[in-house]
């Protein structure tokens, strides 16, 4: 049970992590007047395609997108280990 709460703990510390690098992203982003569709953060054809019109915020796009990314993985990751575990758990009590 412990080990559960640990991964439990785990994830969600990972995963805030990663959103509050997404809003720091974001906010430099906004302040400058960054505009692009939100597809593109998912797509890197589209992504290059946004660089091209702002290459001075090349790397706060790039980082956005990144940690965006990640932010949705680990999320997904987060919530089927804990179904996972949880199933264990009711199945074996």
């Amino acid at each position: 049970m412990a080990f559960v709460a640990l991964l439990f703990t785990g994830f969600f510390l990972l995963n805030l992590y990663f959103r509050l690098k997404v809003v720091r992203s974001y906010h430099n982003l906004s302040r400058n007047r960054v505009q692009f569709v939100s597809s593109a953060i998912f797509s890197k054809t589209k992504m290059q395609e946004v660089i091209t019109e702002y290459p001075e915020h090349e790397t706060d796009l790039l980082r956005f997108s990144k940690f965006l990314r990640y932010s949705v993985l680990m999320a997904s990751v987060f919530i089927v280990v804990t179904i996972i575990f949880g199933s264990v758990l009711m199945y074996f009590r």
